[in-house]
């Protein structure tokens, strides 16, 4: 009774101790935080030099946190690999235990016929008394399991890789599409804010001879084309200015970082810099198909969905067991005081030898449910090469028109250019 209200007593203390968590305090949050901010941008190379495309790929791959994410999630599956060769290995426990008792254990005997007394009252226990034991015990089919669990971590390694290089293959488009809105931007800034400023000017010039010269369709009707080009290029405008934000996230830099990417008009416009596929559009498709990333990481999940299926068989065997233990107590009455023990075993859980039907029905449909999905994602990824085929055909034709406009509009920028300095001449002459 003692003992009992001992523990009662420090169960209480225990609970009087306990107390529910705090809230998060704003300092303790900004502190994280702050620590979250230094850590992002740290032991990367600093930017001091304007940054080419390829460079910009690099940072990207190296300093990305979505990468960074990535690779360690790959990691840690390889740890799941390691963890679970670990269950392969037999179970080692120790204990140690320590028993006191207040009063002395007697027993006694008597007959179960006439209940007479057959032996005196004995004592047959130390009141103090340790025992320890150290025992090793290996099972064969949960070694098998284990054994067939760390084939699937294996094969989640090789998810994990494919699913790496899908957050590269994101990561190298995202930053091409970025890194060439961006130098459009540092290119067209300052040509789409001179001509927003005499666009402006224009406006104001027409609406003054609108006024005085009355009703003037000619007049409304060159105010609206220009108004309509001032807003094409504020739209134009809008969707650059964020393109250098993007790219820097993209690359890890941080958001107001000023820096400048190493490219001028010339190179917009070179055809070297200009991608070109000589693949047919079956071997286009193959190609597709072999490298995808989701398209392996899918014929990987099934090997792990067939394996599931062996594991469900594996599991419904009988398990052959084995313990081999050394044994200590200090009880003095007793003739032998430490002491080995063996002993071998046959278990089999029933339940599960019962439902293996539906357990191995439902580990086959899980196998289906991953080649259906392979089927659809392929079937995508074929329309996906298709569509990206026209696409870049379309690309292909528009930049060739772009590229035969920029040359058309600087002919007519000389010829205006020419005829306003020779104006600007004539106008000294008469003077």
């Amino acid at each position: 009774m003692r003992s009992f209200a001992v523990l009662i007593a420090l169960s209480l203390l225990l609970i009087g101790c306990s107390q529910q968590a705090e809230p998060l305090s704003v300092d303790e949050q900004v502190e994280i935080l702050d620590e979250d901010l230094r850590s992002v941008f740290a032991d990367q190379e600093a930017l001091d030099h304007p940054l080419t495309l390829h460079e910009a790929m690099a940072r990207g791959i190296l300093y990305n946190l979505d990468h960074r994410v990535a690779m360690m999630e790959s990691m840690i599956a390889k740890g799941e690999v390691d963890l679970a060769l670990l269950e392969v290995l037999p179970s080692l426990d120790a204990k140690a235990q320590y028993t006191v008792r207040d009063d002395e254990q007697v027993v006694r005997g008597e007959s179960p016929t006439t209940g007479a007394q057959t032996l005196a009252p004995t004592v047959f226990e130390d009141d103090n008394r340790t025992t320890t034991s150290l025992t090793a015990g290996w099972n064969i089919l949960d070694a098998g399991l284990a054994i067939a669990q760390s084939k699937s971590a294996s094969d989640q390694v090789l998810v994990a890789e494919e699913r790496r290089r899908k957050v590269i293959h994101n990561i190298i488009q995202d930053v091409r599409s970025a890194y060439w809105r961006a130098a459009s931007a540092q290119i067209l800034s300052d040509h789409i804010d001179s001509l927003l400023v005499q666009g402006r000017e224009t406006v104001t010039k027409l609406e003054n001879y609108y006024k005085t010269s009355g009703d003037n369709l000619i007049l409304a009707q060159q105010q609206m084309r220009l108004l309509e080009h001032m807003n094409n290029l504020n739209g134009l405008k809008s969707q650059l200015a964020t393109a250098k934000i993007e790219l820097a996230s993209l690359i890890n830099l941080p958001p107001r970082a000023d820096y400048a990417l190493a490219v001028n008009e010339s190179d917009i416009f070179d055809e070297a810099t200009v991608p070109h596929l000589d693949l047919d559009p079956e071997d286009l498709e193959l190609v597709a198909l072999m490298i995808r990333p989701e398209v392996r990481e899918d014929i990987l999940m099934q090997r792990v969905a067939a394996r599931e299926i062996h594991k469900t068989t594996l599991s419904a065997l009988p398990g052959i067991g084995g313990i081999f233990g050394y044994y200590s107590d200090s009880n003095d009455f007793l003739q032998d005081t430490d002491w080995t023990q063996f002993s071998l075993s046959i278990t089999s859980n029933l339940t599960r030898l019962f439902t293996l039907p539906v357990r191995l029905e439902q580990a086959k449909n899980k196998e289906k449910l991953v080649q259906m999905r392979r089927r659809a994602i392929a079937v995508a990824v074929l329309s996906q090469v298709n569509l990206a085929r026209q696409r870049l055909k379309m690309a292909e034709d528009r930049f060739g028109l772009v590229k035969q406009l920029a040359s058309v509009s600087r002919k007519m920028r000389s010829v205006v250019s020419q005829k306003t300095k020779l104006s600007d001449a004539d106008a000294l002459e008469m003077e």
